[in-house]
Order: C-alpha cells, then structure tokens, then sequence
C-alpha cells in the first residue's frame, strides 16, 4: 500500500483565544448533517448505529446523536490539551495574523499520531469553527455549510424526534423533582402546572419542552418509583419513546405551526388522564380484581403501567412530534443546564519509537514570497553553499504556487499565506523537506520573506 500525506492544520486569528465554553454548546447541538452527509466515511457511523436499524429513523438518531456528543466531546479534550500543554504529535507556530497547530504526516492506511483523527472529527462537525478557528484542513468531500439530510418529510420528522429526545433527557436532569418521597399526584400536578404556568407567561415553547422532559421522569418514576432518576434510566425512556414512533412508522400528532396551540394540546390531553392517576393512588381501587384483570388483559400489567402506555401514546409522542416541528435539531437552545464542560485533557507521555513531530516534518509559511530576493541570496553564497539551492528553491516555489498532488508534502492556508508541510522522503530526484532545512540554513527563506519555518536542526 503506498503512502500519502494526512494532515490537519488548524488556524486561529492572533489575539483570540478558543472559545471551548462555545464549542461545548455547539457539542451539545451539533447537527446530524453535518455529521452524516460528509461524501465520505469520516464517522463511525456503523459503529454508533450498530445495535439499530440505519437513519432515518427516530431511535437511530437519537442513539447516534448521543454517540457523537461523546465522541466529539472527548475529541476536544483531547486536542484542547494538546494545544494547551503541547504534544510530541503537535507543530505549532505563528505569523502576524495567526497562531496554527499541524498534526500528521505521511499514512499507510492509519491515521498518523494520536492528534489527527480527533482533529478531523472536532473540525468536520462545525465545533471548531464555532470555537473561533477560522481554517481547518478540509478532509470532507462536502464542505459544511452544503451538507444536508437528504429524507422526505415523514422520514426526517421521525428524525427530528429523536433529535428531542436526546434533548428532552438532557433537560430532565437539569430540573430534578422538589418532592423527596414522591406519590403519582404530586408527579401530575407538577407536570400539569408548570405547562399552565408557561402557558401564562407567553413561554409556551419553553413550557412545552419541559413537559416533555418532565414526561420521562413521570415514566422513569412509574417504571422504577424507588430508583434514583440517572441519565442512563431517562436515556433508556427516551429511546423507548423513540423506538414506539419508529414501530408507529411515522411521528404520529397533526404538524404544528404554534407553540401555544400545541401546549395547550398537551395541557388538555394530561388532564384527561387525572382519574388514572387518583386511582393509582387510591389503594382500595388499586387492589380491585376486577380492575386488575381488566388491566392484565387490556394492558398486560398494572395501573401505573397502563398510566404509562396512555402518556406514551397519547400525550407525549404528540408533543414530541409538535416539538420536532416547531424547533427539530435546534431543540438544545431551550436545555436550562449549563453543557458538560470540556477539559484540558494532558497528553499522555508515552513511549514512543518515532521522533516528535517538530522534529521530523519540515514547514515553511510563504507569503507572495520575493524569488528574485532568493535567487540574489543564493548567488551570494560560498560555493560550498550554492550548489543545489537554485533547485532547492526552484522546488518550494514550485509547491507554493501551484496546486499539484505530491504523495509527501503538501500545503495548506495560514490567513493570506501558504504553509508547506514536507515529511523526509526522496523518490525522483524530489526531497522538499531537506530542501526547507538547506534553505533555512544558508538564510534563503529569510531572504525570499518567509515568516515562519521549523526543519529539524534550523528552527525558527
């Protein structure tokens, strides 16, 4: 198999900082297109998707959707430590107009160093660019702001439930139950009456995604009323819900155009259910046999799970889908819970065989660049010096002006100028990378206007 350059070269305007604070938001909210619709296998898609069907579905976006928060998270923290403790898989430099990172180098098959595939995945889905990055080497067939799902309308509302599940859970743990010792009153009431308060108050779409998220922790109650309500058990709910839609074959409820109309739904439907509720809690009529063969046999269980089946199909699932049209994957703005943050995460010093990444690939950042300036420094050279850097030079210009596939180097932008990356290879009389070292050397790259280089023994 041969080998060709895989690089990431990250770019950040000088005097800015990276906003992690953001790019844990946009985490949080990152867009199933951006992930999905790249042209090419950039996400483990069958890995995050393997215990269920493909998209589209309900059940399939919210797993994937959950899987890509913590992959993309934990891609963060990784390069976030790199950047910010500095790695033996990490170049870093500066030019006037910015400060870049660059990881790679040549790949057989694997990606290069530890710092390359997190790079790419924390790019590619738009985190970086909305942490402050202005430039990132693009690896995706189709640039972001092109990517799309590509569903017909029943297909991509099932997607967008499950989009608002993921949400709905997280929102869940951010406004846990008041009530130590809980009974199923005091669950309804509360579920009743925060969904009339936001009705009040003009905050109808806001009201009707707590009721949603309020809905999983009556479910989770009713499945477990002892057990402490975890992420993990409103999850487990969630997707419950979504794989109900999915078996349903459509996200189920008329399309809404109103928040307000839709609560007030949501509202009305709950309160049908109120004498379910005061029977659960009455234990003479819970222990009626009558009604507990009638329940068996219609329901396959007890009052509470009856109770659950009817807020299943009836009231949530039509509030799930209101939601999914009236705000879908921008869902996560109305979370009332600060995101996970993310760490700087320090590289781990492991041994290596490799030498650090400053010290094997050569780079150079070019500008318009003054060839003639080189040319005349070259002449002035000692003889012992000049022979071979006319073709030296003759080679880096040749990588910064034309845009031409060359299996060990290769360039990228840093603002208005050229980053030329070239690992150590000669093959057909080219060897770009001692080219840069010579250069540097013998004052050449100063001389043509070059504002930042690094060749193993001629830093600068």
């Amino acid at each position: 198999m041969g080998a060709d350059m895989v690089t990431m070269t990250l770019t950040l305007p000088s005097g800015t900082q990276p906003d992690w604070g953001a790019a844990a938001r946009a985490i949080r909210g990152v867009p199933l297109a951006n992930l999905w619709d790249t042209g090419d296998e950039i996400y483990p898609w069958e890995e995050w998707l393997e215990s269920v069907e493909n998209l589209p579905s309900a059940e399939s976006a919210f797993v994937a959707l959950r899987a890509a928060q913590g992959v993309i998270h934990r891609c963060c923290s990784e390069l976030r430590g790199a950047l910010e403790h500095g790695s033996d898989d990490l170049v870093a430099g500066s030019s006037p107009s910015h400060r870049f990172w660059v990881a790679g180098g040549p790949s057989w098959g694997e990606y290069p160093g530890e710092l390359v595939e997190p790079a790419i995945f924390a790019a590619e889905s738009g985190v970086l660019t909305i942490a402050g990055f202005d430039h990132f080497t693009q690896h995706a067939a189709v640039p972001i702001k092109r990517r799309e799902l590509d569903f017909d309308k029943v297909d991509l509302r099932l997607v967008k439930f499950g989009v608002v599940l993921a949400h709905a859970a997280e929102q869940a743990l951010a406004n846990p139950p008041a009530f130590s010792e809980p009974t199923l009153l005091d669950w309804y009431e509360t579920w009743i009456s925060d969904l009339q308060t936001a009705e009040d108050s003009g905050d109808a779409l806001g009201g009707l995604f707590r009721f949603i998220s309020q809905g999983l922790q009556v479910t989770a109650w009713l499945k477990r009323p002892r057990a402490k309500l975890t992420a993990a058990a409103l999850d487990a709910c969630a997707r419950e819900f979504a794989a109900d839609a999915d078996d349903a074959g459509e996200a189920s409820g008329p399309v809404r155009r109103s928040a307000v109309a839709a609560a007030r739904a949501a509202r009305s439907s709950t309160t049908e259910y109120w004498h379910m509720v005061e029977a659960v809690s009455d234990p003479a009529l819970r222990d009626e046999p009558e009604l507990a063969h009638y329940l068996k046999r219609i329901y396959g269980g007890t009052l509470a799970s009856a109770l659950a089946t009817e807020i299943a199909v009836e009231t949530m699932i039509d509030a799930i889908s209101a939601l999914a049209d009236l705000c879908g994957e921008t869902t996560h703005t109305l979370i009332q819970r600060p995101p996970t943050p993310i760490a700087s995460q320090k590289p781990r010093k492991a041994p290596r065989a490799a030498r650090p990444l400053d010290q094997y690939l050569s780079l150079v950042l070019v500008g318009d660049g003054n060839w003639q300036a080189g040319e005349h420094a070259i002449a002035d050279l000692d003889t012992e010096d000049r022979g071979g850097r006319e073709q030296d030079l003759a080679e880096l210009r040749e990588m910064v002006t034309e845009d031409r596939y060359r299996r060990f180097d290769t360039s990228g932008a840093v603002g208005s100028e050229r980053l030329v990356i070239a690992a150590p290879y000669a093959a057909d009389g080219s060897d770009l990378a001692g080219a840069i070292g010579r250069l540097a050397r013998t004052g050449v790259l100063e001389a043509i206007g070059a504002s930042w280089w690094s060749a193993p023994a001629a830093p600068r």
